[in-house]
């Protein structure tokens, strides 16, 4: 079995955190978005303060705040959140629990503190069916990767993901999910994770481990050839091999 080293660590999830507040430019709409966090954590039994800064600093979870202060469209938007809602709180066994119901809160203070009427995008909530997944980890895991999905690009990056009952990964084919990305553009935030495996998939279904992850300004960057560390700041290093 091949082992791995992957690190995420606080100076690569400060460096996002700069690049998005240097973006969005209205401080205001960052302590928005912190109270709606706070707000939720709060009314939610069994979770405390530190979750907020835990959540915040979430590179998922920043994504989505980019998101909301973008002009992007807001379809899918609960369904998503919810879904890597679920995902940050299986590190604590809780997402059967909690995921839906923290996530929609999250969002649904969200518009009220910005005064947008939310009822409309909140309808595309399908509530067995977002149950259903956030119960079954593997089916969790596909969906969420699904998430960075783009049909239109070529590259093909294949994740392996635990089976259900076990925290680690035995590169089973059957517990894997195929995304393509365009790897000349990069990722959106919270693509790699702790936890998972990455492969590049070539013709005739070849593959080449993930070597080297890194932070370019709003993109995470992979490197399936090369693992020169020297010619990445420490500080934007997102997982290495």
């Amino acid at each position: 079995m091949r082992k791995i080293v992957d690190k995420i660590s606080e100076k690569s999830i400060s460096m996002m955190t700069e690049y998005i507040l240097k973006s969005a430019k209205d401080l205001k709409k960052k302590e928005l978005w912190k109270k709606a966090v706070k707000k939720a954590c709060k009314a939610t039994e069994g979770v405390d303060d530190s979750f907020v800064d835990y959540i915040i600093k979430s590179p998922a979870i920043q994504r989505y705040f980019v998101w909301l202060i973008s002009n992007k469209s807001l379809d899918d938007l609960y369904r998503s959140f919810i879904l890597t809602i679920a995902v940050e709180l299986c590190a604590f066994n809780a997402e059967k629990r909690l995921a839906v119901s923290f996530g929609m809160a999250i969002l649904d203070n969200w518009f009220e503190l910005n005064e947008v009427d939310y009822h409309d995008i909140r309808k595309q909530i399908v509530g067995d069916k977002i149950v259903n997944i956030v119960k079954d980890r593997e089916r969790l895991y596909r969906e969420y990767f699904l998430l960075y999905n783009d049909p239109l690009s070529k590259d093909i990056i294949r994740v392996y993901y635990p089976k259900n009952g076990e925290g680690w990964i035995s590169w089973n084919k059957d517990y894997s999910v195929d995304i393509k990305v365009n790897l000349s553009k990069g990722t959106e935030y919270g693509f790699c994770r702790i936890g998972f495996s990455y492969s590049k998939i070539e013709e005739q279904d070849c593959e080449k481990f993930l070597k080297v992850a890194y932070i370019n300004e709003d993109r995470e960057i992979f490197r399936f050839e090369h693992d020169d560390l020297l010619s990445i700041d420490d500080k934007k290093l997102l997982w290495v091999w």
